[in-house]
């Protein structure tokens, strides 16, 4: 959930999550913030990202998987002798 991968069909998991976060970065869930030239509770800007990801799967960032480096790496150990 918290790495984008995954959306929770319930929002008592997110609440539970977005709860415990704002506790540990001393933070109230009602405070308010301005996102997007929108004031409101932080916990409303969470709920409405939370319908967002469930009604747009889409629309949410989707990490894309690392590609391989174009040539590989040299081998630190291969002008060792052998043991």
């Amino acid at each position: 959930m918290l790495r984008g991968t995954t959306v929770p069909a319930n929002w008592a998991i997110v609440d539970a999550v977005f709860v415990t976060l704002c506790d540990m970065a001393g933070l109230e869930p009602g405070a308010r913030l301005t996102y997007k030239d929108v004031q409101r509770p932080i916990y409303r800007h969470v709920e409405d990202a939370w319908h967002q990801a469930l009604d747009h799967p889409d629309w949410y960032w989707k990490p894309e998987p690392p590609q391989p480096p174009l040539k590989p790496a040299k081998d630190p150990w291969e002008d060792e002798p052998p043991f």
